[in-house]
């Protein structure tokens, strides 16, 4: 076995102990929800694929190892819309450095007027409105030519009212090519501190991911399988077919969810823009799910 492939296994284990040394410990209830959605829209309208898929930016939120062969600077701005009247504005930047990639980015979540009550009654005693952030820094590294890994610290605070949580949270991935078109992914997620408001102390969605990425002409193909905590395996499946040489149609679909299963989206993208938009409906009447993403790439 050469050092590559047993430092990608040594890698491999060591983020799955990580993550299912958390897992295991079942200490209560699981808050944090906002660290289970996914930055962007290219990877939304996939499935929310992205363990092994070759990513400009927004894959740091799968896996930070994904970004390490990134050439250029690439920064990235979203909004998305969802269901209860809720936002969330993102901004990143990946570029180049230390021979890999280094990524910045926010994440800024909002959610109003949520009628407050202290038992079943008709008229609310008012409304307010709950807010999230999340502040992360990532660093990828080519370890050879076909092992990639990859580590992120996350700044995670959630504000209801006047209570606020926080946590301070790691993610450390691995991406192996055993081919040049075939990428292997591997990721621990969420990995650090359990938050609490005031004294009531609560786990963070830790999880477990792999995927596999198949890269063909003009169409990449994946499929993943994650574990979060407290909650039942997921398995997700994504395509995206470039039919002209700017346009791309994305698909894909969600197992063990409770509200999403199907996902679309385009993209286009011309000399430095890339815009991205997915569509995500849920099951339930809740209403659509809907994602804007710009990219600019400085090459």
């Amino acid at each position: 076995m050469k050092w590559s492939e047993k430092s990608f296994a040594v890698s491999v284990i060591l983020i799955l102990l990580s993550a299912v040394r958390v897992l295991a410990a079942d200490s209560g209830k699981t808050g944090f929800s906002f660290l289970k959605v996914s930055p962007g829209a290219r990877n939304a309208a996939m499935g929310d694929i992205g363990v092994a898929v070759t990513s400009s930016l927004y894959g740091v939120y799968f896996n930070p190892a994904v970004i390490a062969d990134i050439k250029e600077t690439w920064v990235g701005f979203m909004h998305h819309e969802n269901i209860f009247d809720s936002r969330r504005e993102f901004v990143g930047v990946a570029t180049p450095l230390f021979g890999g990639a280094v990524s910045v980015g926010l994440d800024y979540f909002k959610i109003g007027s949520i009628e407050s009550r202290e038992g079943p009654t008709e008229q609310p005693l008012g409304t307010f409105d709950a807010r999230d952030i999340l502040v992360y820094g990532a660093v990828a590294v080519p370890v050879s030519k076909r092992l990639s890994m990859g580590g992120t610290v996350k700044y995670a605070a959630e504000r209801i009212e006047s209570q606020t949580a926080s946590a301070l949270l790691v993610d450390l991935g691995a991406r192996f090519r055993p081919m040049e078109n075939v990428s292997i992914g591997f990721v621990g997620r969420n990995i650090g501190s359990s938050p609490k408001f005031e004294t009531e102390k609560f786990d963070v969605p830790v999880t477990i991911a792999g995927g596999i990425d198949l890269e063909v002409k003009n169409m990449t193909a994946g499929i993943e399988v994650s574990k979060p905590k407290n909650d039942d395996v997921k398995v997700n499946l994504g395509l995206e077919r470039y039919i002209m040489e700017f346009v791309s149609l994305r698909a894909g679909y969600k197992v063990g969810y409770d509200e999403e299963n199907m996902t679309f989206g385009v993209g286009f993208a011309k000399s430095i823009w890339r815009v991205d938009y997915a569509f995500v409906p849920f099951k339930s009447g809740l209403g659509t799910n809907h994602r804007f993403a710009l990219t600019v790439q400085f090459k």
